[in-house]
Parts: structure tokens; sequence; C-alpha cells
């Protein structure tokens, strides 16, 4: 029996022995994401086990679009490391000279373009060792450095090391990486804790790989390795035998990593931190917070690529790139062109006329003539100069085709259809916009104009059409008169009937014209509060004059056309309630109230509470506000 018992506990060991192999085997295999790189619309993800496996990939709610994966090794990028080593007396003897040696040694596997500064840290944080130095310099450097200090100033070693590391500009390294060689405490007193240390690498986007002597306390070890892991690094522990060697093979594993390559939409940077995301073919999904604040310049402006006749009152038109303000139809203008060939031949006719009278008369008769005709053609070309400006005016507005509405192709967003209040008569086109932007940080304007032609009707089409010009003259006439009727016996019906308010004041139909209305709430009708803030807002409405306008700020300040905010609009386009100001005591912020048009701050659409600065221009709806203090 005893004997049986022992053959099941050794087949129990060796399957467990199994099964703890199949699961390390399982977690090395498993997909791990270190550092992520952004430069708006460019997206780099560094890891290990993702490539092939992509089946998404998010930053934040934008969807990105994945271009393939290279071999670190092979993309020629450098690694620039910060090593911090640890010199208080916590430190054992038997460790320090070997970890010394070690980091020698591992400068010496670096590739060309890798480079390696240096930092100890006790009861200061010191440089030793800059990213540009000889391995003579780092030889020298160990020889002096003792294992002596009372305290460790870990924590506010590795902010210092990723400050630095983040000076250096991305066009010279993008891959930045803290190597932490420590027993893992931290007798800070007032200075960087691991939570700021751990924000500090976050919004950097530096891992950090920490390597802990195996002499500590647990509780070292596992805060160190917590941390190491958070920011995508990983924690090595060692023993005082491995410690020479502790760094071998580092430079080859980092080497080996992966470069997955993601491309956005368009170039905007938040300026905020946001959410990257990646989701396998094992419908697995890992995740790293980034900061959104480096954007690559769009120096292309959108152009149009053509425009088609598709029915008799329709166009098709298409941008090079997706453009906002495409499907307002103001922002078109189409033109017909004018021909002049007429013009140009009664003047030709005209001087052909005078040169064949000159021929058969005398000097005499020539110069007294030649005088009288010049001063006639002057008085003559004058005149017809006079009428024609006025007649280029008239055609101007005749050949200028209105846009009725503008629908946007589904499947190519960059196509889109303008649709005419009338059929477009026989002649070439030219398509100008206004206010259509590519989606950029930049807002570049469409740059170019774009021309159609328009065939001549058959004779039949242009005799109906002749038909068709006059009864609809007709019926204006009719309509006309009937609103002349109308008006004339309205006059005389009793207060309240045919009359429109504007404003609460009665008005006649008729008489109503479109305007734009600010309403302002008077300064001396507002509480006073004394721990607000006095401020100046000069408020620009489209159409209208600037309005300069003193307000007194206390708590906050709500702008949009609800009656019930401090400032309110009439503005369709400005939500009920649209943003809100806030003063601090010291500076003055900006929130917007989860409109549907949005609120920017110089051109920039905010999506997070936003500091204000001296002059900043706010636009939310129609209106564009200036702001001082």
């Amino acid at each position: 029996m005893g004997m049986k018992i022992k053959r099941f506990l050794a087949g129990m060991l060796i399957c467990l022995g199994i099964f703890a192999g199949c699961m390390v085997s399982a977690a090395d295999e498993n997909p791990s994401l270190e550092q992520v790189f952004v430069n708006m619309p460019e997206v780099m993800a560094y890891g290990q086990g993702i490539s092939g496996n992509v089946t998404e990939a998010n930053l934040g709610k934008e969807k990105l679009n994945y271009l393939g994966t290279t071999p670190f090794s092979q993309t020629g990028q450098p690694i620039y490391y910060y090593v911090l080593l640890d010199v208080s007396n916590s430190m054992p003897a038997t460790y320090f000279n070997s970890i010394k040696q070690a980091i020698v040694n591992f400068e010496s596997t670096l590739n060309p373009n890798d480079r390696m500064a240096f930092y100890t840290f006790g009861e200061q944080v010191e440089l030793k060792l800059p990213e540009e130095h000889s391995p003579a310099d780092t030889q020298q450097v160990m020889e002096t450095i003792t294992n002596t200090d009372n305290r460790t100033l870990l924590f506010e070693a590795i902010s210092m090391a990723a400050d630095r590391a983040e000076q250096i500009q991305p066009e010279v390294c993008r891959r930045k990486i803290l190597i932490v060689i420590s027993d893992g405490e931290d007798f800070t007193i007032g200075g960087t804790g691991a939570a700021e240390a751990q924000e500090n690498l976050k919004r950097k986007g530096i891992p950090a790989y920490a390597y802990a002597i195996k002499d500590t306390a647990r509780v070292n070890i596992n805060n160190f390795g917590e941390f190491a892991r958070t920011s995508g690094g990983q924690l090595t522990i060692f023993d005082a035998q491995e410690a020479a060697n502790v760094l071998d093979g580092l430079s080859a594993q980092l080497g080996a990593f992966e470069v997955l390559e993601f491309e956005a939409e368009d170039n905007f940077a938040t300026n905020s931190m946001e959410t990257f995301s990646i989701k396998t073919g094992a419908n697995q999904t890992i995740t790293k917070d980034v900061l959104v604040s480096r954007h690559i310049p769009d120096e292309i402006a959108p152009t149009l690529l053509r425009a088609d006749k598709i029915a008799d009152d329709q166009v098709e038109i298409e941008f090079s790139e997706p453009v906002k303000g495409a499907d307002v139809a103001a922002s078109y203008t189409v033109t017909r062109k004018e021909e002049e060939k007429k013009k140009k031949d009664k003047k030709k006719d005209k001087k052909k006329d005078k040169d064949s009278d000159e021929d058969g008369e005398t000097e005499e008769e020539t110069e007294e003539e030649t005088e009288e005709e010049t001063e006639e053609e002057t008085e003559e070309e004058t005149e017809e100069e006079t009428e024609e400006d006025g007649e280029d005016e008239e055609k101007n507005d005749k050949n200028i085709a209105a846009v009725a509405g503008v629908s946007v192709n589904m499947e190519n967003p960059n196509v889109v259809v303008l649709t005419f209040t009338n059929e477009l008569k026989p002649g070439e086109y030219t398509i100008s916009c206004t206010n259509i932007y590519d989606i950029s940080m930049e807002s570049n304007a469409v740059s170019n104009t774009v021309t159609f032609e328009v065939e001549q009707y058959p004779l039949s089409k242009r005799i109906l059409m002749l038909v068709q010009q006059w009864y609809w003259v007709l019926l204006v006439l009719l309509a006309l008169l009937v609103i002349l009727v109308i008006f004339l016996v309205y006059r005389k019906v009793k207060k309240g009937r045919g009359v429109i308010y504007v404003d609460g004041k009665p008005v006649m139909a008729a008489q109503v014209e479109i305007h734009k209305h600010v309403a302002i709430q008077k300064a001396q009708e507002q509480s006073y509060d004394p721990s607000g803030k006095t401020f100046q807002l000069r408020v620009s409405v489209k159409g209208g004059k600037p309005q300069d306008m003193n307000l007194r700020l206390s708590k906050s300040f709500i702008v949009g056309r609800n009656k019930i905010c401090n400032l309110y609009f009439d503005d369709n386009r400005m939500s009920r309630q649209h943003f809100a100001l806030e003063w601090d005591g010291m500076n003055m912020f900006i929130s917007d109230l989860n409109t549907t048009n949005g609120t920017k701050v110089n051109n920039v659409k905010i999506n997070t509470k936003r500091m204000l600065q001296q002059g900043d221009k706010i636009s939310a709806g129609s209106v564009e506000m200036t702001i001082r203090w």
C-alpha cells in the first residue's frame, strides 16, 4: 500500500511539473507591450508575441490602420539606456563591485547607435556619465564610486533620469529605457514618491527594467517588480554569484522586440492621456496609456480633383482627402463663364472702319478729324466702361448657380454631390470653395478651383425652357399681386392677426428682416461676489459689429443659448448651455459642456478643461469672443 501511495505521489509530481512547464512556456508566449511612441498620425508600438495576431487597434476612440511589423533590429533605430545604480550602504559589498563590472560589460554589447547614461543614487542623485562618453570614462567612474550612503532616493533618481531622457528629440531616438539596480528601498522624505515617479514614466512613455538583489526584504522586491511591470518593463532578481553577469543578454533581448506600425486618419494631438489598445486573434486585448502630444505638421492643402455633371441639376465633385465643411451648401460658389467674343469683334470692326475712312482724306482733314475722333472715342470709351462695369455686376449675379443642397457619398466621403436650385445652363462652370478645410491640426483650406462643362441643349428643350421661363414669370407676378392684396387687407385687421413678434415687438410679416440678436445680462443685475473676477469679452457675431463687454465671474460663468445662462445668444448653432468659465483665484479655465458643435480655443477644439491665456479666441456656434482679464 505504501509503494502505491509513493508511486501515485510521484506521478502527481511529474504531472505538476509538466503542467508548470507548460504554464511557463505559455507565459513566455503571451503577448506583451513595452512602449508606445505617438507622433500623430504615426503610432509605433514595441512589444513581443503580437506580430501576426493583430485584428484591431485603437487610440482612444479612433481606429488605427495597421501597416505591418518589423523586427526592431532591422529598423536601424537606436536605444538610449539610462542606468541607475543604488550606492546606499544597504547594498551588500558582495554584490556592489560585481554590479559595477556588469555595467561596464553591458555597455560593450550595445549597438553603435545606442547610448548609455549613468546615474548613482543614495543620499543624492548624480549624473555620472552623460549619453555621449567613452568606455574609458565609464571605467574611470566605476573605480571612484562606493556604496556608503545612508539613504536611498530611488524614485527621485527614476524621475530625474526620465526627465533627462525626454529631452532627447524623437528624430534622434524614440526608444528610451531605464535600468534600475537596487535593493528596492526608498527612504525619501518630502521628495518624489513611487506614485509620482510612476506617473512621470507613464506620461513620458518610458519603461523601467528593475534589477533587485535577492538579499533584501520580500516586500521591497514585490513593490519594485510591480513598479517595473506597470511601466512596461520587467523585474529580474539576482544573487551575488549572478551579479557580474546580471545585464548579459539584455541588449539582445530588447533588440529582438517587434515594432508594430499604425496610422491614424488625421494628425490631431489631444495633449492628453489616451488608451492605446490592440486586439489579437486570441480575443485578447493589450492596452497601454500614452500621452498624445506630438504631431507631424500637415503642409499639404486639400484640392478639388474633378467635377462631373451627373444630372441636369447635379454635379459630383471629389476632394483629394477627407475634409470638413464639405456638406454645407454655402461653402460652394459655382460660376458660369461668359463669352467675350462679341465684345472683341465689335472693337475690331470699329478699328477697320476708322482705317478705311482715313485712307481717302487729306492730311489736314485727317489731323482735324483725328483730334475730334480721339476726343469722341475717349468719351465713348468712358461711357462704355461705366456701362460694362454695371453689366459685369449684373452678369456675375446671373451666372452664379445657386447650390440648394449637398450629399456626401457614404462609401467614399471624399466625394460629394451638389444639387442646384435650377437646371444648369449650357457653358463652362468654375467651382470654388470657402470654409472647407482638411481634418488636421493645421486646418488647411482647399487651395484650388475645378471646372466642368454643360453642353448646349437641343432645340426642342430650348423652346420648352423658354415657355417654362415665361410661365414662371407669370406665376411670380401673380404671387406678388396676391401678397400685395393680403398686405392691404391685413393692415386693417385687429392687433395680433397677421402680426409676428420679434424680440417682444409686433412687426408686420412683410417687414420682417433676418437678423442676429445678442442678449446680455446687465452687470448690475448680477450678485456681487468679492472672490469673483472681472473680465472683458470682445464679441463678434458673423455679419455684425464687434461688441466689448465688461463682465464679472462668480465661481462659474455659463455661456449658451438659454436665457438662464450668465451670457446668452440667439444663435441656433450654439447649445443651450455651451461652455463654462471658471476662476480659481489665479487662472481662468474653460470647459465645453458636452455640446453638439463643440467649443474651440484659438481654432483648436477642446475636449477637456483648459486654462486660458490673455487674448485667447473662443469660438462657439457663430460667435467668436476674445477674452481678457
